[in-house]
């Protein structure tokens, strides 16, 4: 008689107040618009890590975020568009969840960002937003053109398909 043991896997999740000593080689990077406030338990990407952790991503989770509950100051800018942009290129895959409402979390930066990396990674950029995100017509247009995809408008399909894309792009 066998025994099947089964391993609850969760994959390593890395803040931008953490330093880059590595690129790590299976990576889905959680893009999308953050409060500056940066309190990451009460971020949308809490959700979206427990959603990849639940599915048995075994991969790297790339938080633009810091681990430590602080603000962003005008000191910290610089040093967190290096960390995004570095894991960006470096991304198996950038999903980006876009919950925009206007003017609380209008996502300025993410447009700069899904732009350029539509462009330059664009079989491994997913746009996904709930139904009720303002002002996304643009980037739909542009995501369907480029991409020939249609958005994900939850997180459980979003999630599906990033760790699909993050398997299928990551460094073995």
């Amino acid at each position: 008689m066998s025994t099947e043991i089964t391993m609850n896997r969760k994959a390593r999740t890395f803040f931008s107040d953490e330093p880059i000593l590595h690129v790590p080689s299976k990576t889905i990077f959680l893009a999308g618009p953050t409060s500056r406030d940066n309190d990451y338990d009460k971020s949308w990407r809490k959700e979206m890590v427990e959603l990849i952790n639940a599915a048995g991503f075994d991969g790297t989770i790339c938080i633009p975020e810091f681990r430590d509950k602080r603000p962003f100051t005008v000191n910290d800018w610089g040093t967190q568009v290096k960390w995004e942009w570095t894991l960006l290129d470096a991304a198996s895959c950038i999903l980006f969840w876009v919950p925009r409402s206007m003017p609380e979390t209008p996502g300025l930066t993410t447009n700069l960002e899904f732009g350029t990396y539509l462009q330059k990674k664009p079989c491994q950029v997913i746009l996904s937003y709930p139904e009720e995100a303002a002002a996304m017509e643009w980037m739909t247009l542009k995501y369907k053109e480029v991409t020939a995809r249609e958005p994900s408008h939850n997180m459980v399909d979003a999630v599906a398909e990033a760790i699909e894309i993050a398997n299928k792009f990551g460094r073995k």
